[in-house]
């Protein structure tokens, strides 16, 4: 709201450039070893500086939720190791279709109360075309109350993703990032911490496809928090 006078996208971390300025439009470059995660942003306009919000940059292209998807014969075919841009809410439920070979890990993640716009508590599950349920998430503890879990695809053949609102309330048009892939997605690291400036071998713990390792290099300077993404 009142951003016609927009002058300036203000971004706090390096990596991402504005290339395009336009009324209620911007257009982004985001570099090539722009840092993924979460970013800070504020829209400068003649009249005042806009309310922090959050953007996020993944690893994945982005595609889009289209409607209907509300129905599991209504399934919204994506590929594996993408993100889907969302909104979900009330009573609206967003069924997903992937494609995984027996062995496979499939991760699934969601960024709803984290990109901080308006609550969505979110509900995902996987389940089989026959409609048993493999895996599902409500709350998880790294996350708070957005959702996350890994499971080992048990046959070849198609799996539907489902994402909600874990009590079927709030706005229906509260947005969501949907993550769907192969990467592996740990809910705890041992040790947690090290270190300044150091390498630090880590054991990531609680994926699906088991236990792995990694050497991460600490920041140079002491940080409170220092985000680590897990790549096997």
């Amino acid at each position: 709201e009142r951003l016609d006078d927009a002058q300036e996208v203000v971004f706090y971390e390096r990596g991402i450039e504005v290339i395009e300025l336009k009324t209620n439009m911007a257009r982004l470059k985001i570099a090539s070893d722009c840092r993924l995660g979460e970013h800070h942003v504020r829209i400068r306009c003649a009249s005042g500086i806009s309310d922090l919000r959050l953007f996020y940059v993944g690893p994945f292209a982005s595609t889009n939720e289209v409607e209907p998807n509300n129905e599991v014969s209504k399934a919204q075919a994506i590929p594996l190791n993408a993100t889907v841009q969302g909104a979900s809410g009330g009573e609206d439920m967003d069924f997903f279709q992937v494609t995984a070979k027996k062995g496979q890990p499939i991760a699934i993640e969601v960024e709803a109360v984290r990109l901080g716009r308006a609550l969505l508590d979110p509900f995902i599950s996987i389940q089989r075309k026959d409609g048993k349920v493999l895996a599902s998430s409500d709350d998880a503890p790294l996350l708070a109350q957005d959702s996350a879990f890994s499971i080992v695809a048990p046959e070849d053949g198609d799996y539907i993703v489902q994402v909600r609102d874990s009590t079927y309330t709030g706005p229906a048009d509260t947005t969501y990032r949907l993550h769907v892939g192969t990467f592996p997605r740990p809910m705890a690291v041992y040790p947690p911490g090290g270190k300044a400036g150091e390498k630090l071998n880590v054991q990531f713990i609680g994926d699906a496809a088991g236990e792995f390792k990694q050497e991460i290099t600490l920041p140079a300077e002491p940080q409170e928090r220092f985000g680590a993404f897990a790549e096997r």
